[in-house]
């Protein structure tokens, strides 16, 4: 009796790792909704320790770190770059998730005009898009769109302005 209660306490205080995966994606969504992107964070990290092969934690995580980026314009290139890294894995771990696709695309394009890099990747992704999809139409649209903007003389005179203090900073390193 005093065994199965002892072991009963242990199984209970240990909790499964499915659990807690189960509670840090709810608890990080609702700081999430709530704005609070960096609580967000740690409670996707956390959920990613158990699974990091997950693809919804990816997209979750890789969401927080955008809003993370956003909220820490125009400083907001390690988050961002962040949340490219989390918001692709997702993707290339379920493919065929519309909405995983669609907000990477967003991503993609919405930095498009000063990362020519990011445009390519939008390329790349629509590329893998079967023209069968139904999303496949507004992919190629969004897509289009992005590259005319990126070639804008706006455009271009934004991605000078962010290079200058780029390399101002770089010469000052050495």
């Amino acid at each position: 009796m005093r065994v199965t209660l002892v072991m009963l306490m242990l199984v209970s205080a240990a909790g499964s790792p499915a659990a807690d995966r189960h509670s840090d994606l709810a608890a990080g969504q609702d700081c999430y909704r709530q704005g609070d992107f960096k609580r967000a964070v740690s409670h996707f990290r956390r959920a990613l320790r158990v699974d990091g092969y997950d693809a919804e934690l990816n997209y979750w995580m890789g969401r927080a770190y955008e809003g993370r980026g956003d909220a820490a314009t125009p400083f907001g290139g390690g988050y961002n770059a962040k949340a490219l890294i989390y918001l692709r894995r997702a993707v290339d771990l379920a493919p065929d998730h519309e909405e995983y696709r669609r907000e990477l695309l967003d991503f993609l394009v919405y930095s498009a005009e000063v990362s020519p890099a990011r445009l390519r990747l939008a390329a790349d992704l629509v590329s893998r898009t079967s023209e069968s999809d139904p999303e496949y139409p507004l992919m190629r649209r969004r897509l289009e769109l992005a590259v005319k903007m990126a070639s804008s003389p706006n455009a271009r005179l934004d991605r000078l302005m962010l290079g200058v203090p780029r390399t101002i900073f770089g010469v000052m390193q050495r």
